[in-house]
């Protein structure tokens, strides 16, 4: 086949020449061709219309030239960047079906029109499906609760792996709740930066399930929110100042509470390697852990008390090293000093014991 020259393929020469012109069906065999090139190198399904033949002859040549000239001059889209878009089935969670990606794109973006967060957006969710690793959920609460479209580009820019586990532990309500809170607090560019120090760190999604919990705790409880003093906007200090402020009002009946457990429970007691695996026995007790841990365990006292969860304290040499969250029968959490996170060895010690 002869080649075209390279201006053929110019948007304005082809509209001006028109696919009835004397090279319009030159310049669509050329076209066509091209196309089925590439797609020879590079089999893709979901584009399997664009050269299907008998599908393709079932559209105008105008329109079939429109549609393979715009594929072609937007190189990003041979590069697959959005094919992305064709199957929704690879999002994780509830996602409602909708007849085309622009109606799925207005429910996550709560109809936000701004180009700068709709191109944001874009842009990173082809990297994190690239990397399997997007969640639907942040971007529809950022949406909902940012109202600066400055702001709202850089939240939906962070990092697809943080996004991922960012509100993975809450249902929908409590995340938009946290968010508002988090802006209450900060305002929105101070949500930004609270929300960015999570990249520097692998902190787990119950960090933030805890301050939710914590923040939870302060609206119902008048001491707390006097002994709370605003930290700066970042994960790992609201935490410790919640958990702080947490622990200092705490009330006398609370400390009191003497946990009583069912058999199956009881079972976690014991020795295994070297290590004590112990049940709190009082709030006071699992008070005083929280305070040696430095972390938020003298608010669990509730829901230990209520079997909502189970805490156990692993120890050596009588001093309390790591604390794990137990929750039917599933560890949820397990963290040391400062909630940080436990060796590997420690992890496989602690799955083995509760295994067995």
């Amino acid at each position: 086949m002869e080649r075209l020259e390279p201006h053929l393929l110019d948007a304005k020469i082809i509209t001006e020449k028109g696919i009835q012109g004397p090279q319009g069906p030159k310049i669509f065999r050329e076209l066509h061709h091209y196309l089925l090139s590439w797609l020879a190198i590079t089999p893709v399904p979901e584009v399997e219309w664009l050269f299907n033949d008998e599908h393709w002859r079932s559209f105008p040549s105008d329109r079939r030239l429109y549609v393979v000239s715009f594929f072609l001059r937007n190189p990003h889209l041979r590069e697959l960047d959005f094919f992305f878009w064709i199957d929704w089935d690879a999002l994780p969670g509830s996602i409602p079906k909708f007849e085309t990606v622009l109606e799925s794109v207005s429910w996550i973006l709560a109809g936000r029109k701004e180009k700068r967060v709709r191109r944001a957006f874009f842009e990173t969710y082809k990297r994190a499906m690239q990397r399997e690793c997007y969640s639907v959920f942040p971007d529809r609460v950022f949406a909902r609760t940012i109202g600066d479209p400055n702001h709202l580009e850089k939240l939906i820019r962070l990092s697809p792996e943080v996004k991922s586990r960012l509100f993975s532990a809450l249902a929908w309500e409590e995340a938009l709740e946290f968010s508002r809170w988090i802006i209450d607090l900060y305002g929105e560019r101070g949500a930004v930066r609270f929300y960015r120090s999570v990249e520097p760190f692998h902190l787990s999604n119950r960090y933030i399930r805890d301050i939710h919990r914590l923040m939870r705790v302060m609206h119902r409880n008048d001491q707390m929110r006097e002994r709370f003093a605003r930290p700066s906007a970042h994960v790992e200090a609201l935490h410790d100042r919640l958990a702080e402020a947490a622990g200092g009002s705490q009330r006398e009946w609370e400390w009191a509470i003497e946990f009583e457990y069912p058999r199956e429970v009881l079972r976690y007691e014991g020795e295994y390697d070297g290590w004590s695996f112990r049940l709190p026995k009082t709030g006071r007790e699992l008070a005083e852990w929280g305070r040696d841990l430095r972390n938020c365990l003298a608010s669990y006292i509730s829901r230990v008390d209520k079997g909502e969860c189970i805490v156990l304290g692993i120890f050596r040499n009588d001093k309390i090293k790591y604390a794990l969250e137990i929750v039917e029968g599933e560890v949820v959490q397990l963290s040391g000093k400062g909630n940080t996170s436990p060796p590997e060895k420690i992890k496989k010690l602690v799955k083995k014991y509760i295994n067995n």
